[in-house]
C-alpha cells in the first residue's frame, strides 16, 4: 500500500478541494489532508521545508522550484442590491470590471483562466 500524499489544505479551500477530487476521480485515500488556517505564503515556505508533500492553495505563492499539478478555474460574482445599481461607486466598479485594461491585468496572473 502506497503512503498518502500529505497535503496542506487551507480551510477556505475545502469546497474547491472536494470539487477537484470529484472532477479528477482521485481517491480520498490518496491524500492525508492537513486542515489549516495559515496563509498560502507560509504554507509554501513550510512545503519547501518538507513539512508536507503538497499545498492546495493560491498559485501566486508558488516558488520557482515547485511544480503545479492542476489548475482550478474559480468564478467570482460582484453582487449588489438593485437599489444600489445607480450609485456612482457601483457604476465605476462595473465599468472597471468590464474594461479591457482590467482584463489585461488579470491575464498576467498565472493562476487565472479568463473566459
Amino acid at each position: 500500500m502506497t503512503k498518502p500524499v500529505v497535503l496542506a489544505l487551507p480551510k477556505r479551500n475545502d469546497r474547491l478541494w472536494e470539487e477537484l477530487l470529484t472532477q479528477t476521480g482521485w481517491a480520498y485515500t490518496d491524500f492525508q489532508t492537513i486542515p489549516t488556517e495559515s496563509e498560502e505564503e507560509f504554507l509554501m515556505d513550510s512545503l519547501a521545508a518538507g513539512h508536507w508533500h503538497a499545498v492546495f492553495g493560491d498559485l501566486r505563492f508558488v516558488l520557482t522550484d515547485q511544480n503545479v499539478s492542476q489548475k482550478i478555474q474559480e468564478h467570482v460574482d460582484f453582487v449588489v442590491p438593485e437599489s444600489a445599481l445607480e450609485l456612482p461607486i457601483v457604476q465605476k466598479m462595473l465599468e472597471l470590471l468590464k474594461s479591457e485594461d482590467y482584463r489585461k491585468e488579470l491575464s498576467l496572473r498565472v493562476a487565472l483562466q479568463l473566459p
